[in-house]
């Protein structure tokens, strides 16, 4: 019901006008009352209910963008709730444990994926790794796949406000790969521990353990810092063991050697050398540690320090057999000379005394051993009018030992590549003839192809040798050839190895070393590395293959500063002409 409007007490006095103008503003000051009890709060309520929705609805997209990343991973993600039941799992989860998302999501953990041999659940037996909140767990398991292929993986587990967590992560390769770095190290004669770039001791073998009266397997995983708090009360003046670390520790490129006196587990004379280890593209992995007892030698010395008196009296009386026996010392050393030189002239010979004259492509060579014999070496052989085979490769080692060994690397590739085998076969056959001839522990990387004039077309093959550089003419870019094609040479009889193939085109040019050059260090020591070498292979390539490699051995030069190589270098270089 309307409001009767009230004027006051002289209401009818007005004239007709004013008083439709007053009742017009009371009218209007109801309807003004009216929206601010009724429709502003009105409007209030509707904005807070679509905040409210756009609020889920952010919420909701969230938890979609989450689950969605969730799916994506890359490693194996599970998710199970305090009844040790299946709350989420991943693909890449799914696919390890060989079962279906309907099949796993709601089940006991311990029910969810089958191992393929013994027919056993993958997680039975995950009590017994599991911890309470707050900590974390962690293992590793072998799992058959069903082609019957073995995989390696490693778990993590967190509980975290009542859902706990467990991420899967693939192992394989580092665990074959440690197997075989212990292979090698394991038959060692001095004590050898390999640290990763965290400083964590991924393999020791059991010389290192017995050295120190300890089982070489509790070393494994331990931070390498935590290894020397412990050994160094093994040491007669532990706080040199701690200098010694400590420096490397400043200078992880460092390569270190002293001699350090021990009192446990017995008194002893231990000689300690560790070198960093880089990857190909000469970036820090790593270090390794070898530990060498040489108390007989020390022992030696202090005997010959305590006959000084004694020698010294009687210096007179043998100065004449002092004499002949440095004249009989001076002629074993010239004969030394005379058979390095004719070794020397030897391996000269196995070089090719000319480099090749290949129609349409330009080649060139250097070759710059450390001393008078070499681990390096490299051929070009003729096959016939349209091809022709290439190689380098690399003998661990120096001296007379690696030149021997090239020596035999020299003639079973002779004979090997003038049957018509591929570049494969010619590799797994050499491996087979070192192997049976090599009783040390030298062994050859290689890089060997076969190219063919007309097309340039190369059939190659890397063996753990550093990566050949091929010069892109068209695009003036550098291409790296990283296909690894097996293991080293001489290592393992039942190696096999594979090709790959590559063309090169009109003003490309392939550019193949041995690792002296890049491994080369100046007076700061400071690494010259591939990138210094890339650069020059970029910048002269289009000059040709001899000044180019004139100018990386002059580069090279440059940043040594005068400072001898450590290993030998050996460089090939072919470019294939443009058309005139």
């Amino acid at each position: 019901m309307d409001t009767p409007l009230d004027f006051g007490p002289n209401h009818g006095e007005l004239t007709p006008e004013v008083y439709k103008l007053k009742q017009q503003n009371v009218q209007l000051q109801h309807l003004l009352k009216y929206k601010d009890d009724v429709e502003i709060p009105t409007l209030k309520r509707q904005m807070a209910h679509f905040q409210h929705e756009l609020q889920t609805t952010k919420a909701q997209l969230h938890e979609t963008v989450k689950q969605e990343d969730f799916i994506d991973r890359q490693s194996g993600i599970i998710h199970i709730d305090r009844d040790m039941r299946v709350v989420k799992i991943n693909s890449y989860a799914l696919e390890i444990l060989g079962t279906l998302h309907t099949q796993a999501i709601g089940r006991p953990i311990k029910e969810v994926g089958i191992h393929s041999q013994s027919g056993r659940p993958i997680f039975g037996d995950i009590d017994y790794y599991l911890e309470p909140e707050g900590k974390e767990s962690e293992w590793e398991k072998e799992i058959p796949m069903p082609n019957g292929e073995k995989r390696y993986y490693h778990f993590r587990s967190a509980l975290i406000n009542g859902t706990r967590l467990i991420s899967i992560h693939e192992v394989t390769d580092l665990r074959l790969s440690e197997s075989r770095v212990k292979a090698i190290i394991g038959s060692s004669k001095d004590g050898i521990a390999l640290v990763d770039e965290g400083s964590v001791i991924r393999s020791t073998n059991a010389r290192f353990g017995k050295l120190f009266g300890l089982n070489w397997r509790q070393f494994a995983g331990m931070q390498f810092d935590i290894a020397a708090e412990l050994l160094q009360y093994h040491f007669t003046e532990a706080h040199e063991f701690m200098a010694f670390y400590g420096a490397i520790q400043k200078e992880p490129q460092l390569h270190a050697e002293q001699i350090f006196e021990m009192v446990l587990p017995h008194s002893a004379t231990y000689q300690i050398y560790t070198r960093p280890i880089v990857d190909e593209q000469s970036r820090l992995i790593g270090r390794v540690w070898f530990v060498t007892d040489v108390s007989q030698f020390k022992e030696m010395e202090k005997k010959l320090v305590a006959n000084a008196a004694d020698l010294e009296v009687k210096v007179k009386e043998r100065t004449e057999e002092l004499y002949v026996q440095n004249q009989e010392m001076v002629r074993v050393r010239q004969e030394t000379e005379m058979e390095l030189d004719m070794a020397k002239q030897v391996q000269q010979g196995m070089l090719p005394k000319t480099l090749p004259r290949l129609e349409g492509y330009e080649v060139a060579a250097a070759y710059a051993p450390t001393g008078k014999v070499s681990g390096d070496f490299y051929d070009f052989i003729r096959l016939d009018e349209d091809r022709i085979f290439m190689l380098m490769t690399d003998v661990s080692g120096h001296g007379v030992p690696a030149a021997l060994v090239t020596a035999m690397a020299k003639m079973s590739f002779d004979r090997h590549v003038k049957s018509g085998l591929s570049v494969a076969q010619i590799l797994t056959n050499v491996n087979v003839d070192l192997c049976a001839a090599i009783n040390t522990d030298h062994y050859l990387t290689a890089f060997a192809g076969i190219l063919n004039l007309r097309s340039g077309r190369l059939i190659y093959s890397r063996v753990c040798h550093p990566y050949p550089v091929v010069y892109r003419h068209a695009t003036n870019t550098l291409e790296h050839l990283q296909m690894r094609g097996g293991f080293f040479l001489g290592m393992f009889e039942d190696n096999t190895y594979t090709e790959q193939e590559t063309v090169l085109h009109p003003g490309d040019l392939i550019f193949v070393y041995t690792d002296g050059i890049n491994e080369s260090f100046n007076n700061k020591d400071e690494l010259y590395g591939r990138k210094r070498l890339d650069a020059v292979i970029k910048k002269y390539s289009p000059l040709g293959s001899s000044e180019t490699i004139a100018q990386a051995q002059m580069d090279k030069e440059r940043f040594s500063e005068g400072r001898q190589s450590l290993d030998d270098i050996s460089i090939f270089a072919i470019k294939r002409r443009e058309p005139r």
